[in-house]
């Protein structure tokens, strides 16, 4: 169970007309979440398992809050004040079945995976909002999602000659989603009548067929490993209330190659080239424009192509007894990149979209460190200083922009006794750079405290964000739209729980869940 506070201050301007306005809410969230999972091995043969698992997830949140719209130029523009409540639930079940085959010999078998997941999405609220200007109106909308996804996995592992191992395989998917949007609006809760503009039904199929190979052999200290993945995707969509269907199917080969080079008992290098391809969601392809506020629309694209992106790495490691270093440079070059962009409609109207952007590159150096400064006191550093560039043809945002940023985390552990481990954790996200702006840094500092009473019983104390520090804001400066969106919340806190360990499994690793307060509860 969990309760969080939030607020948001969102500031508009158009340059060109002068216009400027702000909007601010402020909510609070409660709710809970149930997760189960069972499984069980069982050995026909010598050489054969069969394994099966079934899990389920449920979440069910409540939000309310109001929020306050006022037109600061001109003066006597629209303003309105909106009470909103809205409840999310959310199930997901799996059932899962495996077979594993050991051949004759060494890393030689024959692995299959069949996989069935069912999750059903809903959204529904209620709003009240008082306008200045216009009629007052009560409103109820509403978001749902039931998803069906199917999935088969058959994986083959040999080892060759010369040390050599040889992996193929195939992976097929198959999922089905269907999206239903509706809203009412009306003078009472008693004489809502539906509004065609809020009201859509969204069908999206795709099917990925996939197959691949990879050859890795060793050559004394040097060890290369080449793989191709092919994949053929076939994509229907159809927006059923606007009667618009698409269809988009194409075949991509996505190559990598990794070599590696061992220069003593301690250090190594490495060197990795691979092709990657990240799809647009179910909801970036819908092109009826989605209700959040009066305010605030959003629409997806069935225009959008999918991001494929180039990436090539070089790495140096050093390990020695409990501690490591790692040193990774790495340049990325990517087309079609999926992204949001925000449209002012007039009147303190946005609508965003998604777009593809014409390419994107980015590169940096990452520094990683992991070691023991005493018997009882360990560390964990990781640094990234990167740039990033964004080229663009999209109307309302500028052509190339580029940044540099900085991130990383840290934790600092320490076994005071046998039975106490205390941890200090910390991370800043750094400037990050967007089609038509930028995100503002994010940094937190978390705390955390485990008490062991027995091999598996544990108490455990976390405080997150001591420093209330929390602040996400996003900024959109273009010579067409600015606008600024803080959002804060009462991340700080502090949470009380337990861990309670069945079977004979292996113990948990010593980490905290800083996302979640305590684990466990």
């Amino acid at each position: 169970y969990d309760r969080q506070r939030f607020w948001s201050d969102d500031d508009r301007e158009n340059p060109v007309t002068g216009g400027k306005t702000s909007q601010d809410g402020a909510f609070q969230n409660a709710g809970g979440a149930l997760s189960l999972r069972g499984g069980a091995d069982y050995n026909l043969t010598p050489k054969d398992r069969l394994s099966a698992e079934v899990r389920y997830r449920g979440m069910d949140y409540f939000t309310g809050g109001e929020e306050t719209f006022t037109t600061l130029v001109p003066a006597a523009g629209p303003a309105y004040v909106r009470d909103s409540s809205a409840n999310m639930d959310r199930k997901n079940g799996a059932v899962s079945g495996d077979w594993r085959h050991q051949f004759k010999g060494s890393d030689h078998e024959l692995d299959a995976h069949l996989e069935y997941e069912v999750t059903d999405f809903k959204r529904n609220g209620r709003a009240f909002t008082d306008q200045a200007l216009s009629p007052d109106f009560y409103e109820s909308f509403g978001f749902g999602n039931k998803q069906d996804r199917a999935n088969f996995k058959l994986d083959y592992t040999r080892p060759m000659p010369d040390e050599a191992k040889l992996k193929t395989g195939l992976d097929l998917e198959t999922t089905s989603n269907d999206y239903d949007n509706h809203g009412a609006q009306g003078a009472s809760m008693d004489s809502l009548v539906v509004v065609p503009a809020l009201t859509n039904r969204f069908l999206y199929d795709q099917d990925v067929y996939a197959g691949y190979v990879t050859y890795e052999r060793p050559f004394g200290d040097f060890t290369v490993l080449g793989g191709l993945r092919a994949e053929q995707v076939e994509i229907h969509t159809n927006q059923v209330t606007s009667v618009q269907k698409d269809d988009n199917s194409y075949f991509h080969l996505y190559p990598s190659l990794h070599m590696g080079y061992t220069l003593s008992q301690t250090q190594s290098l490495t060197a990795n080239y691979s092709k990657r391809v990240q799809r647009p969601q179910p909801q970036d392809l819908n092109p009826y424009p989605i209700y959040i506020d009066p305010k605030n629309f959003a629409a997806g694209n069935p225009d959008l192509k999918p991001q494929i992106t180039d990436s090539y790495e070089l790495g140096w490691q050093y390990r020695k007894g409990p501690n490591s270093y790692l040193a990774t440079a790495y340049y990325r070059e990517s087309r079609d990149g999926v992204a949001s962009v925000t449209h002012d409609l007039g009147d303190g109207t946005f609508l965003t979209t998604r777009e593809n952007l014409a390419k994107s590159r980015n590169g940096g150096l990452e520094l990683v460190a992991n070691g023991k400064l005493t018997p009882k006191l360990s560390y964990n550093i990781s640094g990234n200083a990167y740039w990033n560039e964004i080229q663009s043809t999209i109307p309302g945002v500028v052509g190339n922009r580029d940044m540099t940023t900085l991130s990383g985390r840290a934790s600092l552990s320490w076994q005071a006794t046998p039975k106490d481990f205390f941890q200090l954790n910390g991370f800043t996200s750094g400037k990050r750079l967007t089609p038509q702006g930028y995100n503002e840094p994010i940094s937190l500092l978390n705390l955390g405290y485990r008490r062991k009473v027995n091999d598996k019983l544990n108490f455990v104390v976390t405080a997150n964000d001591v420093l209330d520090s929390f602040k996400n804001a996003s900024v959109i400066d273009t010579p067409t739209l600015k606008q600024r969106v803080e959002r804060t919340a009462n991340v700080r806190a502090v949470f009380f729980g337990f861990t309670y360990s069945f079977g004979g499994g292996k113990p948990r690793p010593e980490q905290f869940d800083f996302g979640s307060g305590a684990v466990g509860g």
